[in-house]
């Protein structure tokens, strides 16, 4: 059966949101890098690391509506950060349904959430702190045998811990981000719609801030 769009020579997912992270600033952005964009933000979001993984950013997230309406956004660290953040609570989740007992995951979360919405560097620390102790704790766990599965969700948490520590860790930051990313893209099947109404939540409350301020 023919779609109405088909007979009207509209393609299919020309009304559909598309999301293109990129360090083109943002009034450089035109209709011709709607080819470029992806439906699923997780996507765009992993493609932009692999493309610009040594680079500091991205500078700008372009929504597209459709093929000829778009909106941009300044995007920074703290906000890929903020994404990583996120996204890894799929796999605390998952860790904590077998593991119900054990904290340390989600409070190296909250100590990371927390080290986002201040600016000091005691706050950094502490998270920087968390991130790499359970990264030695995923080490010992998958050397004693506790299954993959589990030590990844673990990794994924210690990678977006330490995500938020850039003054520390310069370029390697996108590296744990982007693993972090990833890692919650397969153990979380509805990432893609979950990141879909974060994103949507996340720009609408920081573009209300007061000024509107930049960091990095």
């Amino acid at each position: 059966m023919v779609s109405t769009n088909d007979q009207h020579g509209v393609h299919p997912d020309a009304g559909e949101r598309r999301y293109r992270f990129s360090t083109v600033l943002s009034h450089e952005i035109g209709t011709s890098h709607y080819r470029q964009a992806h439906v699923d933000p997780v996507r765009a979001f992993l493609e932009f690391l692999n493309e610009h993984l040594c680079r500091r950013g991205p500078t700008t997230l372009a929504i597209f509506n459709g093929p000829s309406e778009m909106v941009h956004h300044r995007w920074c660290e703290r906000d890929s950060a903020r994404l990583a953040v996120f996204v890894s609570r799929s796999a605390v989740e998952r860790f904590e349904a077998h593991y119900p007992g054990y904290r340390r995951p989600r409070v190296a979360l909250d100590t990371a959430s927390l080290a986002l919405d201040r600016t000091d560097s005691t706050a950094t620390d502490a998270a920087n702190r968390a991130g790499r102790e359970l990264a030695r704790i995923a080490a010992r766990a998958a050397r004693q045998g506790v299954p993959k599965d589990h030590v990844r969700c673990v990794w994924a948490v210690a990678d977006a811990a330490r995500s938020v520590a850039w003054e520390y860790h310069g370029a390697r930051t996108q590296m744990y981000v982007q693993e972090a990313v990833n890692i919650a893209a397969e153990v979380d099947q509805h990432l893609t719609e979950r990141l879909k109404l974060w994103i949507d939540f996340y720009l609408h409350a920081r573009n209300a801030l007061p000024g509107n301020l930049e960091y990095l």
